[in-house]
């Protein structure tokens, strides 16, 4: 879908390929949010404006995790005395994730008025990617916004099952709620 997703699989393949010499976890987790967060934080500001850029089908499932959890995941599995070598994914457990209609409500509960979702065209959201990565280029900075992230953007399910994480590390489970510090993100 990217070319980060492609060095993201290809790391994991160089790690697999010398398991022998290592003890070793691969986390996979969906979107990242909470403090320090760039990427994120600018879609929950303009939802705290009442709009929510929907970049694909409206029906998109996704799933999210708070750094804590994902932390706390790492945390665990370093203070565990038994070899767990695997390729795990990890949310914040909400059953089937989050669809963008199902954020608006929740933001419009935080809120207490309207979010609406606004769909953006493929065509627009693609230009506006393929403009920054060569801006990037141009004035030398690394751009969140390039046409590979559009196209992860627009995948149609990026939930998660933590089932065979928990079941190698059942002292991890994730404990924060987009719901629950939603007020906070935002």
């Amino acid at each position: 879908m990217s070319w980060y997703a492609q060095s993201k699989y290809l790391s994991e393949i160089e790690v697999i390929d010398h398991s022998e010499q290592m003890q070793w976890m691969i986390l996979r987790p969906t979107a990242v949010y909470g403090p320090g967060d760039k990427e994120l934080k600018p879609f929950f500001q303009t939802m705290h404006r009442g709009l929510l850029p929907v970049v694909g089908e409206l029906n998109n499932r996704f799933g999210l995790i708070h750094v804590y959890d994902l932390v706390a995941a790492i945390q665990v599995w370093l203070a565990s005395n038994i070899s767990i070598n695997g390729v795990f994914e990890l949310d914040d457990g909400t059953p089937g994730g989050y669809s963008y209609q199902s954020l608006a409500i929740l933001a419009q509960q935080v809120r207490g008025r309207p979010v609406h979702c606004i769909p953006i065209p493929n065509l627009l959201i693609q230009s506006i990617a393929l403009s920054n990565l060569w801006l990037a280029r141009l004035l030398h900075y690394s751009p969140m916004l390039t046409p590979g992230k559009v196209n992860e953007l627009q995948h149609s399910d990026w939930v998660c099952d933590n089932a065979p994480l928990i079941r190698v590390l059942p002292a991890w489970q994730p404990s924060i709620r987009l719901q629950d510090v939603l007020s906070e993100v935002i």
